[in-house]
C-alpha cells in the first residue's frame, strides 16, 4: 500500500512537471503570437501614417496647382497661334512621355508590392520557425509520461 502511494505521488510529480512545462510553452507561444500581432499593428499604423502623409502632399500639390492656375492670366487672343488653340489633343511626344511615366510608376508600384509581399512572407517564415523551435524545445524538455 505504501509502495502504491509512493508510485502515485511520483506519477503526480511527473504529471505536475509536464503540466508546468506545457503551461510555460503555451505562454511562450502566446507571447510570440502577441509580439507578431503587435508588429503587424505597428506596421499597419506606419502604413496608415504614410498614406495620410501622401494624401496631404497630394492635396497640397493640387492646391498649389489650382492657385498657380488662378494666378496665371489667360492667354490673349491676339497672340494665340492656331497650334496652341486645341490643347485637348496632346502631341505624340507628350502622349509618349505620359505613357512612359505611367509605365515607370506601375513598375515602381509592382516592385514595392513584391518587396512588401516578400517581407511579409519572411516574417511569417520566421514566426513559423520560432513556433517550431519552441515546440521542439518543449518536446525535448518534457519527460515521457510514465
Amino acid at each position: 500500500n505504501k509502495e502504491r502511494q509512493e508510485q502515485a505521488e511520483a506519477a503526480l510529480r511527473i504529471w505536475s512537471r509536464q503540466k508546468q512545462t506545457e503551461e510555460r510553452m503555451t505562454a511562450m507561444l502566446q507571447q510570440a503570437e502577441a509580439d507578431s500581432a503587435a508588429k503587424l499593428a505597428a506596421d499597419a499604423k506606419i502604413r496608415s501614417h504614410l498614406n495620410d502623409r501622401r494624401q496631404k502632399e497630394a492635396e497640397l500639390r493640387a492646391r498649389a496647382f489650382a492657385e498657380a492656375k488662378a494666378a496665371t492670366p489667360p492667354p490673349q487672343a491676339a497672340y494665340t497661334s492656331p497650334a496652341s488653340v486645341s490643347p485637348a489633343v496632346p502631341s505624340p511626344q507628350l502622349r509618349q512621355e505620359a505613357k512612359q511615366q505611367a509605365d515607370d510608376k506601375a513598375r515602381e508600384n509592382a516592385a514595392a508590392a513584391a518587396k512588401a509581399r516578400e517581407e511579409l512572407q519572411n516574417r511569417r517564415n520566421k514566426d513559423a520557425e520560432a513556433r517550431a523551435k519552441a515546440y521542439a524545445d518543449y518536446k525535448t524538455s518534457t519527460p515521457a509520461p510514465a
